[in-house]
């Protein structure tokens, strides 16, 4: 059940994403394969911390085209150190895994909703400037 309603859900943000892209701009192009890969990532399941690794590689490439949203790349950092420290560095705090990976978590999905409300600004304003 899951992976239907994942892929049904995917498929309306590109639906979304498509209709709209004819006001898009580089920034635009760059925040939907952001997009993509933080989404795609974090709503499959069995998506393990690796596949992160184009989506803290994507944020650096956005927050350059989009400066006003500094935060993400910051935010997909320390959400990767979240969940990499248990690899990293063997220590005792082992019972601390389960609240590291739940604010890890956390963090993403609020980048998420971020991003997604930049989508949706992005073609408010856009929209309104042209008069459509």
């Amino acid at each position: 059940f899951v992976l239907p309603a994942v892929g049904l859900l995917i498929l309306a943000w590109v639906v979304a994403s498509v209709r709209n892209f004819k006001v898009g701009d580089d920034d635009y192009i760059v925040g939907m394969a952001f997009g993509s890969v933080v989404i795609t990532a974090f709503l499959l399941p069995h998506m393990h911390e690796r596949y992160f690794y184009p989506a803290d590689a994507l944020s650096l490439a956005f927050a350059f085209y989009v400066p006003r949203l500094f935060v993400l790349p910051i935010f997909f950092q320390v959400s990767s150190y979240m969940v990499y420290r248990s690899y990293l560095y063997y220590d005792f705090e082992r019972a601390y895994d389960q609240i590291r990976l739940f604010w890890s978590a956390l963090i993403n999905l609020t980048s998420i909703i971020i991003l997604l409300g930049w989508q949706f600004y992005y073609h408010r304003i856009l929209k309104a400037r042209s008069g459509r």
